[in-house]
């Protein structure tokens, strides 16, 4: 028996679910609880648009906030030119709140030189996501006329779109052309990762079609259109879905692997229990092998840890006819914590492939009333970190400010000679700066070797082009739901707002999230 992954199934996967039907703000409630007629106030529109040229970023960010809520055309004008500010405080914002205008407009705007043909790249990339959480009617053919294979980011979040578009039967159009129209793209190299997201959008504007895809792009070895195609494969309920992924789950690549092991929490048949005692049994990658017990747990409800035994000796007391119960994920349960700084002497690794990004901000170097600074207390704790690495496995260490600054170009063997220079390495670090967390992750995402990446941040991104965890946690989980990785953080004395948005990365990519207080 196959569990549906369609839209209200109880099981259909959470990451996924906030992926397709809303970003993290609630979408399309911001459209639709602020599109109201245009403020008969022209003098406060004025007044906002001189705010757009302050000097401080926060009052042009809450200047962009209350354009939005006047609603009108002179207001639209003014925050969808936001889009280019050079602060992402300010542009994150706009990109949030241009859904916040009458559907018409904005999406003649959204479609034109203010967006996805503007010469501006950010302001493509940016008009391309936001058009996803419009409040339809939307014209679908509209949408895939301006489609631009030269730009593979801007295409994949337009691709995106229309997958969440159509995901909520936003769509309107002659759907057949649609399809026609993004079937090319199902041809051209993936090393972005478009295409995998083109199969998406064309398995939920139509199923039959979707169907048709999937049996094209069965056997294509790069690991994103892999990955993509087996969760189409669950989604659209095909009758060989499960055994296709049940074989996927001792694929040659990795991360495969791994989406296969999730994609089988949501599967309610008894064979796929054997199948994962099997993984377990075999598989050497440890993060992988967390994710296998962690879909065990899901299913079972039974607790044990990495104990293969354990895990068959319950498998085989099963009834045949066994059916998964209504369990609580064991991510949730178990994946958040909070504590002193010395709880990080206890965090294992959970990788022989693993990135550290350490927060090099400006909070890391201030002085405590007893004169230490907050890198003195993290010096000790990262440098047990990287002693307890698996010196059979590799790792990626990854000091940021306004930009990453790795220890090596790649990831490295982690041999004790490479640990003991990354201790060095990272005790003598001076560099300060602002904290741009994103375009860090994206340097460890860069290596597909890379399969956990923990993060310690103080949970302010201050730099670089990304700012909104609105927005960067649900970019980061479709960034990422094809190249599967999980997420840990450690929080450093971060606000309660923030700690929640990096807890549900860590959450929904099945990871880790310690709160630290100094």
């Amino acid at each position: 028996m196959l569990v549906s992954s369609i839209p209200g199934s109880t099981c259909f996967p959470r990451a996924l679910a906030l992926l397709l039907a809303v970003l993290a703000l609630g979408e399309p409630s911001l459209a639709s609880e602020h599109v109201v007629e245009a403020s008969t106030d022209d003098g406060l529109v004025e007044a906002l648009q001189r705010d757009l040229r302050s000097k401080y970023p926060d009052k042009r960010r809450r200047s962009v906030k209350k354009l939005a809520a006047c609603g009108g055309e002179r207001a639209m004008e003014l925050v969808l030119g936001a889009l280019d500010d050079p602060c992402a405080e300010v542009a994150d914002e706009a990109q949030l709140r241009v859904v916040a205008f009458e559907p018409d407009g904005v999406v003649d705007e959204l479609l034109g030189k203010s967006g996805l043909r503007s010469k501006d790249r950010w302001i493509r990339l940016r008009a391309a996501e936001a058009i996803g959480r419009l409040e339809g009617p939307i014209d679908a053919e509209r949408i895939v006329r301006v489609l631009d294979k030269r730009d593979p980011e801007v295409l994949r979040a337009t691709f995106w779109s229309l997958e969440r578009l159509a995901q909520r039967d936003a769509l309107t159009g002659d759907m057949e052309k649609v399809v026609d129209r993004i079937d090319p793209f199902l041809t051209q190299r993936a090393d972005d990762g478009a295409r995998a997201v083109a199969l998406q959008a064309i398995v939920r504007i139509d199923a039959n079609q979707g169907r048709r895809a999937v049996e094209r792009m069965r056997g294509i070895e790069d690991r994103e259109t892999a990955c993509s195609v087996l969760q189409a494969m669950m989604t659209l309920e095909s009758g060989m879905a499960i055994g296709v992924v049940e074989r996927a789950a001792s694929a040659d690549d990795p991360g495969v692997r791994m989406q296969a092991v999730e994609l089988l929490k949501h599967c309610a048949r008894r064979q796929t229990l054997d199948v994962l005692v099997a993984r377990l049994r075999s598989e050497s990658r440890p993060a992988i092998r967390e994710r296998v017990v962690a879909a065990l747990r899901w299913l079972t409800g039974f607790r044990h840890g990495d104990k293969v035994d354990a895990w068959a000796h319950t498998v085989r007391s099963l009834p045949v006819m066994w059916k998964p119960g209504d369990v609580k994920n064991a991510y949730a349960a178990s994946g958040r914590s909070r504590g002193s700084v010395a709880q990080i002497r206890r965090l294992q690794p959970g990788s022989d492939r693993l990135a550290i990004l350490v927060d090099f901000s400006g909070s890391l170097w201030n002085v405590k009333g007893d004169g230490t600074r907050r890198k003195d207390l993290v010096d000790p704790e990262v440098v047990g970190l990287l002693e307890r690495l698996n010196q059979k496995g590799s790792f990626f260490l990854v000091p940021y400010t306004g930009e990453p600054h790795p220890m090596t170009e790649a990831p490295i063997d982690a041999t004790p000679f490479n640990v003991r220079k990354a201790q060095r390495f990272f005790e003598n670090a001076t560099m300060r700066g602002k904290g741009n967390v994103y375009d860090a992750i994206d340097v460890a995402l860069s290596f597909d070797s890379v399969d956990r990446i923990l993060v310690m941040t103080d949970g302010a991104p201050t730099g670089g082009r990304r700012w909104n965890l609105d927005l960067m946690v649900p970019l980061l989980l479709e960034r990422t739901r094809f190249r599967p990785v999980i997420f840990d953080f450690v929080l450093f004395d971060a606000p309660s707002g923030l700690a929640r948005r990096w807890e549900e990365l860590a959450e929904e990519t099945g990871g880790r999230s310690l709160a630290v207080r100094f």
